[in-house]
């Protein structure tokens, strides 16, 4: 019981230092997305589009630019796909998503 407690102690203290020190130490870019994240509001740049998700941190902004009312990049699509074709789910960050592609079928 003593070393569960002397780990969340430690836990807690290193997330009070995490607090205090964040704005000194954290790159300004990382500050800002994390800030834009957290954010309710949808933070648009010339690159990402987003908004603040409960448990992800982010997600792609439904219906901007590229992206469908789901937030994928691509058309819309029905839930069940036709009975004679395989969909497959790729899952990732910027290299599945395709940045820097500028549409969809180039990605």
């Amino acid at each position: 019981m003593l070393a569960v407690c002397s780990i969340a102690v430690a836990f807690a203290m290193l997330e009070g230092a995490a607090r205090y020190f964040y704005e000194d130490l954290a790159p300004e870019g990382g500050r800002k997305v994390i800030k834009r994240a957290l954010s309710s509001d949808i933070a648009k740049t010339d690159w990402l589009y987003y908004k603040s998700h409960p448990y992800m941190l982010y997600m792609l902004a439904p219906n901007e630019r590229d992206t469908n009312s789901r937030g994928y990049r691509g058309p819309e699509f029905t839930d069940a796909p036709p009975s004679d074709r395989l969909r497959i789910l790729a899952l990732g960050g910027s290299t599945t998503w395709g940045q820097g592609a500028k549409t969809y079928d180039q990605a």
